[in-house]
């Protein structure tokens, strides 16, 4: 529902501002913080349970979860609000709305990522498990930013959405073509190829985030984020994608 309202503001002819702004909102964070919590509480606790003990009883427990996810959502859906509201009145991004809204909603993913998803532990012995952890943190750090920096947090978002987004996205790729491609599942662990996605990665967020504070020099750090970001994304394809269709077409 949050996509097709983001998405409804390019079909109109001349959408306002207002509406405008309030589609983006929840187009490019609620709408994929939602499916994080939803689809990350299968697959990255799926991944990361790995690291602990404990990980058959974590995950009955998550399951088995009920009010928690109810509070979560109700409060994702309060900030949402409040940003809407922020929108209909001509905020901006300090507005102290939006700044409320945004710090409601980034508590709610702060518990969710810490008791649901336990952010607040990693070996680093697993590349795969280690970009999870770290693409969720900068998720986390992104929503925060937005409450934080106010009029400056357009350019910190880009930690929620390069760093943390993409990241997470390519992490969790990466076990679905191994599992699907017949690879071994032991090349999420140990593969060069991925800790370099990685660093690449969360260089691009931070270089793009951290623009701003360097105004002469603003271009040439977006044209850096770029290349990082383009690099990170052609070295997984490489590795992992056209690898699989390789050995596909040999079997």
């Amino acid at each position: 529902i949050l996509i097709l309202t983001g998405l409804s503001g390019t079909l109109a002819e001349s959408p306002s501002a207002a509406f405008l702004s309030a589609g983006r909102t929840a187009l490019f964070y609620y709408s994929i913080s939602w499916i994080v919590l939803g689809a990350g509480s299968r697959i990255a606790v799926t991944i990361q349970s790995a690291n602990f003990e404990d990980r058959n009883d974590w995950r009955r427990n998550l399951e088995a979860m009920r009010w928690q996810p109810m509070v979560v959502s109700l409060c994702m859906a309060l900030g949402l609000a409040l940003e809407i509201v922020a929108a209909v009145l001509g905020q901006d991004r300090s507005g102290w709305l939006v700044r409320t809204g945004a710090a409601i909603s980034a508590l709610a993913m702060a518990f969710w990522f810490l008791f649901a998803f336990r952010i607040y532990s990693n070996t680093f012995r697993r590349a795969i498990s280690t970009g999870i952890w770290l693409a969720l943190w900068m998720m986390l750090i992104g929503l925060l930013s937005r409450s934080i920096t106010g009029s400056t947090s357009v350019h910190w978002a880009h930690l929620f959405f390069a760093s943390g987004l993409a990241l997470l996205t390519l992490s969790v790729m990466t076990r679905v073509v191994l599992a699907h491609g017949r690879w071994d599942l032991g090349s999420e662990n140990r593969s060069p190829s991925l800790w370099i996605v990685i660093i690449l990665l969360i260089g691009a967020g931070a270089t793009r985030a951290s623009a701003h504070l360097l105004p002469q020099s603003y271009l040439n750090h977006l044209g850096y984020a770029a290349f990082l970001f383009v690099l990170a994304v052609l070295v997984w394809c490489l590795r992992f994608l056209y690898s699989t269709v390789v050995q596909s077409s040999k079997q």
